[in-house]
């Protein structure tokens, strides 16, 4: 069964695994017009995979909740309740561990534009009038999260790419760019799958963006929080020490209580 649905889901997505011409030259190539260096086609399809096959596989095995952790992630101690349990009770759509990084704007260069032009066009917004005040309540279209708090100016004005390298200090203008570190998240594949949510996911998807500027799962999730996710439904693990990195103290520390 197990086979039959990935094999499936991946005819299904073919389309979508097909990255175009234009974006992957040969790595000599002149055109070639990446950024966010250091970073290969592997690891930018590793981002493609977690933002496009993972979340419909696992509604497809019959889950309502996906969590995504790197291999080198590793919970150091014994969590005295279900996690799943926990965001059921409290009506949680995103949790995270207590690690917020701003991203550099090397990597969500033009995501930020991108998100205006859907909230414009698509998003059932007032134009150039939202405000940090007015977005997230009732009747302003489909934008329930808190972005213009993360903009200079606090408003749709405020929505592009960062002026400087990294949006700290007082200086800045734009998005800021602050986002989950990703490697011990779960998300509620209700509110994933809403339609504003996979409306946007898409337009990011035919741009290749994440792909080609690297904005990955890691910023294209964050923008898509900041829009979609009202604080209220969001909580941050505190209570649990986890690490993450291969450090030479990561699996010994955890022997003892798997044992």
């Amino acid at each position: 069964m197990f086979r039959a649905l990935l094999s499936k889901r991946t005819e299904d997505n073919d389309k979508s695994f097909k990255i175009p011409e234009w974006i992957r030259p040969d790595a000599g190539a002149k055109n070639r017009h990446w950024t966010g260096g250091g970073f290969g086609l592997e690891y930018r399809l590793m981002g493609h995979w977690r933002l496009v096959f993972s979340f419909p596989f696992a509604r497809d095995l019959g889950y309502k909740f996906i969590m995504q952790a790197d291999a080198d992630t590793f919970i150091m101690e014994k969590i005295g309740y279900n996690l799943i349990d926990h965001m059921r009770e409290k009506d949680v759509w995103v949790t995270n561990y207590d690690l917020k990084i701003p991203e550099e704007r090397e990597y969500n260069m033009g995501l930020p534009e991108l998100a205006r032009y859907w909230m414009i066009s698509r998003g059932r917004m007032e134009g150039l009038y939202v405000t940090a005040d007015n977005a997230s309540t009732a009747g302003h279209g489909y934008i329930k999260g808190p972005v213009f708090s993360h903009c200079r100016p606090a408003d749709i004005n405020g929505l592009h790419t960062c002026s400087e390298l990294v949006c700290r200090g007082e200086t800045w203008r734009g998005w800021d760019g602050e986002m989950f570190s990703g490697h011990y998240q779960i998300f509620k594949l209700d509110h994933w799958f809403s339609w504003e949510i996979q409306d946007f996911l898409q337009l990011v998807i035919r741009t290749g963006g994440h792909i080609e500027h690297r904005w990955n799962e890691i910023s294209t999730q964050a923008m898509i929080r900041h829009m979609f996710t009202p604080d209220k439904h969001v909580h941050i693990f505190s209570d649990h020490k986890i690490r993450h990195g291969r450090h030479p103290d990561s699996c010994s520390a955890c022997l003892d209580w798997m044992a």
